[in-house]
C-alpha cells in the first residue's frame, strides 16, 4: 500500500495551473508589443487577455491553497493586481472606448471622500485629466504589474522546487 509520500508524488502539479495560465496571459501581451496596430487595438484580444489574468487568480484559489491568514491576503492582493491590470490593459490601445473608460475611471476615482479621491486619480491617471501622461501612467502601471506576475511566478516555482524532497543518494 502507498505511503502518504508517495501518493504526494505521484499527485500531478495542479498548482503549476495558474503558474502556466500567468505565463500564457504575459506572452500574449508582450507579443501584443510586437505586432501590428490592428490587432494590438483590438478590444477581444484586450478583453481575453484581462479576463485570462483575472482567472488565473481564481484558480490558483481554487486549486487547494493553504487557507492561512498570509495566503488569504496574498489571493486578494493578487486579485487586486489583476483587475489592476486588466483595467490598464483596456486603456492602452487608447481608442474612444478606451477613452470613455478611462473618464470614467478617473471620475469613479474623483468620487471617493476626501483626498482619497485626488490621490487615486493623481496615482493612476497621471492627473484629473486624460492626456499623453494618462497613457504612459497606464502603460507603466500595466507593464509593472506583468513584470510583477512574472517574478511572483519564478518565486513560486523556486520556492516549490526547494520544498520537495529529494531521494537520498545512498
Amino acid at each position: 500500500m502507498p505511503s502518504n509520500a508517495d501518493r504526494e508524488r505521484e499527485r500531478p502539479p495542479v498548482d503549476l495551473v495558474p503558474v502556466c495560465a500567468v505565463a500564457v496571459v504575459v506572452a500574449t501581451d508582450a507579443a501584443l508589443l510586437t505586432v501590428a496596430d490592428s490587432l494590438a487595438a483590438d478590444v477581444s484580444v484586450r478583453v481575453g487577455l484581462g479576463v485570462g489574468a483575472v482567472l488565473a487568480t481564481l484558480v490558483g484559489v481554487a486549486v487547494g491553497t493553504r487557507r492561512t491568514r498570509g495566503a488569504v491576503v496574498g489571493w486578494s492582493l493578487a486579485l487586486v493586481l489583476a483587475l489592476l491590470y486588466a483595467y490598464t490593459g483596456m486603456i492602452l490601445p487608447w481608442t474612444e472606448a478606451s477613452f470613455t473608460l478611462a473618464q470614467a475611471g478617473i471620475e469613479l476615482a474623483l468620487s471617493l471622500p476626501g483626498p482619497a479621491g485626488e490621490l487615486v486619480a493623481q496615482s493612476l491617471f497621471a492627473g484629473f485629466t486624460l492626456s499623453a501622461a494618462t497613457l504612459e501612467r497606464a502603460f507603466l502601471i500595466h507593464y509593472g504589474v506583468a513584470t510583477l506576475a512574472v517574478v511572483a511566478v519564478a518565486v513560486r516555482l523556486g520556492v516549490g522546487y526547494l520544498g520537495r524532497e529529494r531521494p537520498s543518494t545512498v
